[in-house]
């Protein structure tokens, strides 16, 4: 984002919160912020797990699969081979898959983690950063809010007062449930 535009959307959310919170706030941008999330029952982008619907099954149970339902001797042979090179593939696309990490230094700077169970504080939090561009982070020392900020309005994406707004500790958002958010470096410097 540019600079100019950057301060204009400071300064939409700066107003947002004089008018709503009656005080001045700081105020952040996360809109190119990823989330990580170790959530049960969440994927690691945030989507939910549908364990009982088909094509959920992990890796290991699709390449076991194959020596399951072998009858005969032959077919053991068969089955084996075709579940070894599964292993293979599987071992290839995992590889490919660390490979890219590796690589993604950039993204990983610019990832945040979520820690918590399914509906904490902080998940909710984490999701409603995750669903937009343009995200603000604002807060006071009480308060915290999640802004969708456009040229001239701000609609609030998730608002925290007192308990259910989060303690900040460095770059950590420490929410009372015991859910977290752990933030890149620099984020909250603005």
């Amino acid at each position: 984002m540019k600079p100019e535009v950057a301060a204009r959307r400071a300064a939409e959310a700066g107003e947002w919160a004089r008018r709503e919170w009656g005080q001045d706030a700081r105020a952040v941008p996360l809109g190119e912020l990823r989330f990580r999330y170790h959530v049960r029952g969440r994927r690691v982008d945030g989507s939910a797990r549908n364990p009982g619907q088909p094509g959920s099954s992990s890796a290991e149970e699709i390449v076991a699969a194959p020596l399951g339902e072998a009858n005969g001797l032959g077919e053991l042979l068969v089955a084996a081979v075709v579940s070894a090179l599964l292993w293979v593939l599987l071992l290839g696309v995992r590889l490919v898959w660390l490979l890219m990490r590796l690589v993604r230094r950039k993204v990983a700077q610019r990832t945040a983690t979520v820690l918590g169970r399914t509906r904490q504080l902080g998940v909710r939090f984490a999701d409603a950063a995750n669903r937009q561009d343009d995200v603000w982070l604002v807060w006071t020392g009480r308060r915290m809010a999640l802004l969708h900020v456009r040229p001239k309005w701000c609609r609030p994406l998730w608002q925290g007062e007192g308990e259910s707004a989060p303690r900040i500790e460095r770059r950590t958002l420490r929410w009372a449930d015991g859910s977290r958010v752990r933030l890149p470096a620099g984020t909250l410097e603005g």
